[in-house]
């Protein structure tokens, strides 16, 4: 069983931050507010809502842990290279080609790619972004 987890950007101190999500809504604003805990539960930071992902269950070919967001390089199973998006769609991970094209597959399959951005900080490595 994988473990379940997220990450975000946190808003105060301009670095990732691993652990559980929480998400808050104020009374005075309505407005909702995203945390990440970390696994002990004593420390906690404020994310970018639109930052948060989580982890897959799948690492890259270095070891590092693929999470929602993330922008693998590589040679694919077909045998091209491509860079490809890890996205949550139709109840599961999967990666889309950075092409003109969208080509949906299990992220598991990439394991032999690399991790080389996230869509959060690189937007510019994103297709139409």
């Amino acid at each position: 069983m994988r473990e379940i987890k997220f990450r975000g950007w946190s808003t105060y101190d301009n670095v990732w931050v691993y652990g559980y999500i929480t998400v808050r809504t104020t009374k005075r604003d309505l407005e909702k507010h995203y945390y990440i805990y970390s696994q002990s539960g004593l420390s906690g930071w404020r994310v970018d809502s639109k930052s948060v992902g989580q982890f897959t269950g799948c690492y890259d070919i270095g070891g590092n842990e693929i999470y929602e967001g993330d922008i693998l390089g590589g040679i694919c199973v077909h045998g091209s290279i491509s860079d490809a998006v890890v996205v949550f769609k139709d109840g599961r991970f999967s990666v889309e080609q950075n092409t003109g094209e969208k080509y949906t597959d299990d992220v598991c399959y990439y394991a032999a790619y690399m991790i080389i951005g996230n869509t959060y900080e690189n937007q510019e490595m994103v297709k139409g972004g």
